[in-house]
Order: C-alpha cells, then sequence, then structure tokens
C-alpha cells in the first residue's frame, strides 16, 4: 500500500524510522546545510 504524506514537519532519519517501521519512507530537503544533520520532512 502506498500513502502519501506531505508533512511540514522537520524530522530526523531517525525519527521517521521509529514512527515508520517495516515501512519505506522518502523525505525531501529544502536545503543543502539539512543533509549534514539527516533532517528533512517526511513525504
Amino acid at each position: 500500500m502506498l500513502k502519501i504524506i506531505d508533512e511540514k514537519i522537520l524530522r530526523t532519519d531517525d525519527d521517521i524510522e521509529q514512527e515508520c517501521k517495516n515501512c519505506k519512507c522518502l523525505y525531501t530537503i529544502d536545503n543543502y546545510d539539512k543533509i549534514i544533520d539527516n533532517e528533512g520532512y517526511l513525504y
């Protein structure tokens, strides 16, 4: 099943992984500084 979530909350990849166990997730970033912090928006 595919579920699209367009959140506006900035999260780390660890937070997303804990909330969405056994799921494949995508998160988007809005600038390259967040790549280092592993932060993005769950999509």
